[in-house]
């Protein structure tokens, strides 16, 4: 018997822990630049935007992650890939 592989979602593609310490590997744009670590959760400067657009948590990965999450990102049609071309649609409309 096989089981289908469970989809992600991006609510829990990251947890919140406090302390952990996160590294950004969306695209870079005015706000951010990516491979950016960032200790103690989520960046604060980014909170509108986070709140707005949900994905963006899940370009956050914990550093033992960034690995997986590079080779997944190139590859068509996994959930990395969607999040990375989602973000760069999302940020070329950002203008702050």
């Amino acid at each position: 018997m096989t089981t289908k592989p469970k989809k992600e979602t991006p609510e829990k593609a990251v947890p919140e822990t406090k302390g952990a310490a996160l590294i950004y590997v969306g695209p870079t744009n005015k706000l951010i630049t990516r491979y950016t670590v960032y200790k103690n959760g989520y960046p604060p400067h980014l909170k509108e935007q986070m709140e707005e657009y949900k994905v963006l948590k899940s370009l956050f990965v914990p550093l033992e992650r960034l690995t997986e999450f590079e080779k997944k990102v190139v590859q068509k049609g996994t959930p990395e890939q969607i999040w990375f071309q989602e973000a760069q649609k999302y940020f070329s409309g950002v203008r702050k």
